[in-house]
């Protein structure tokens, strides 16, 4: 079952807000909370070493941070409404991958992983709460602009791998 059919939002290719040029990958909102989702398709795969991330024997561990960041202005924004920024947390997802590790408290998951995780959230928001936060980020974190033109999503193979575990029919996600 889609997420999207079990009352999640997505939030896809969105402008990180207070920047020109960073964008988010994705905002999940739903019964489970608020997820900050960064995609990555890395040619090697992701390990765990010594509580940092790395690929290919080399550290990547700055990319969590990246993400912290990120989500720290999804908590301002989710906070703005009077919700505790616990209820927001960091997802990276690998796509073509199979993984589930914690790195502090960014969770990174293989795409197939992301649904069943998910779902398996314990439920904090009421079905009117998730469409006043989803509207509220929508406004937050705006659609990433390319070119002074709003970014839609295109059928590009970047677009494909962000989206698909999420969108695809047939997924468990």
């Amino acid at each position: 079952m889609l997420l999207t059919e079990r009352g999640w939002r997505l939030l896809v290719d969105r402008r990180w807000p207070g920047t020109r040029a960073a964008n988010v990958d994705m905002l999940l909102v739903g019964p489970g909370g608020v997820f900050v989702v960064d995609v990555k398709n890395w040619r090697a795969a992701p390990e765990i070493s010594g509580g940092r991330l790395c690929a290919g024997g080399e550290s990547r561990h700055e990319h969590i941070r990246g993400l912290l960041a990120v989500t720290k202005a999804a908590e301002g924004a989710v906070a703005a409404l009077g919700l505790s920024p616990v209820a927001v947390r960091p997802v990276m997802v690998f796509a073509g991958r199979r993984f589930d590790a914690e790195v502090g408290r960014v969770r990174p998951l293989g795409e197939r992983e992301v649904g069943p995780v998910l779902l398996a959230e314990t439920h904090r928001l009421r079905t009117a709460q998730v469409r006043a936060l989803a509207d509220h980020l929508e406004r937050v974190f705006p659609e990433y602009e390319f070119g002074g033109r709003a970014h839609r999503a295109r059928p590009g193979a970047g677009d494909r791998q962000r989206s698909r575990w999420a969108l695809r029919p047939g997924r468990t996600a």
